[in-house]
């Protein structure tokens, strides 16, 4: 390992013992809910990246796992079980969607991104129709003590796993493949390599990340309905936060790559935030002049 690498993961230690230790610094829930957002969504943007920026499918239909991850998490609290392992199931009963998607990697280009775009509407249509996921009223979950630490250090432990998941895939095998398929399915192929094989991988690794995500927000929210889990934005949020931090580098340089992630993650948050602002902003001038009509009505 060199130097660089090193220096690397030390930083990467000291950053994830200084999230560790905010809820016990921070005394306002303001930093925990921001750190929280970005969190899900660096998790999000790390396991689309897994399957659009290793193995190069613009695959859009993430918000069916986040969502199917949601409703199974919040369905087995509501059976008894524990938190933690209602997540770890959550995350593990999206690979059953994952696998029936197997049949979707026959359609190259446009019409598979077309294709993986309805399936979180095709999910939502199944949730509202069926009696055990409340239909279009939701599933309302109880609301435990300690629940914003809890979640917290949930999602501080996917991003980490999911970070750590990236970094190991880019230099072994499964990578190499992948990164094969995206450059050229076709010589990939000829070479032996098994591209439905490893794409379904891709998507499977996808899938149970962010089924634990959708997971874990159910206990954040504690309100779950189909239209705000099933959200376009949660396939199409994501992949913009990895295109503007930077799809994926090289390989002298792969390992990095989560670092461009968490760029645009922050910058898209903090830029949402902005926009958020500036709309308050336009909205008093319009109403206390700068040609506004509230002055013309007094």
């Amino acid at each position: 390992m060199d130097m660089r690498k090193s220096q690397f993961y030390m930083l990467m230690g000291v950053i994830a013992l200084l999230l560790i230790a905010v809820p016990f610094v921070v005394k306002t829930g303001f930093w925990i809910t921001l750190l929280y957002t970005l969190f899900i969504y660096i998790a999000l943007a790390e396991s689309w990246n897994i399957v659009g920026g290793f193995g190069g499918q613009v695959f859009l239909g993430t918000a069916a796992f986040f969502g199917w991850g949601a409703y199974a998490c919040a369905m087995l609290c509501r059976a008894g079980l524990p938190f933690t392992l209602c997540v770890l199931l959550a995350g593990l009963t999206t690979t059953c969607l994952a696998v029936m998607l197997v049949p979707t990697f026959k359609l190259r280009g446009v019409y598979f991104v077309i294709g993986s775009l309805f399936i979180p509407e095709i999910m939502k249509v199944i949730v509202l129709m069926l009696p055990v996921t409340g239909g279009a009223a939701g599933i309302v979950l109880p609301v435990f003590y300690e629940k914003m630490m809890l979640t917290y250090y949930f999602a501080l432990s996917l991003m980490l796993v999911v970070v750590l998941t990236s970094l190991f895939l880019d230099k072994s095998r499964i990578g190499m493949a992948l990164r094969a398929i995206r450059d050229d399915q076709d010589a990939a192929e000829m070479f032996g390599i098994n591209s439905t094989m490893f794409k379904f991988l891709a998507l499977l690794l996808t899938a149970i990340f962010c089924g634990m995500a959708g997971g874990i927000h159910a206990f954040y929210i504690t309100y779950i309905e189909p239209h705000s889990f099933f959200d376009i934005n949660w396939s199409v949020v994501p992949v913009f936060m990895v295109l503007v931090g930077g799809l994926y580098f090289s390989r002298s340089c792969g390992w990095c790559c989560n670092i461009y992630a968490f760029k645009g993650v922050i910058c898209l948050c903090h830029w949402r935030n902005l926009l958020n602002n500036a709309g308050s902003v336009i909205n008093c001038c319009d109403a206390f002049g700068a040609g506004g009509n509230l002055p013309h009505s007094w």
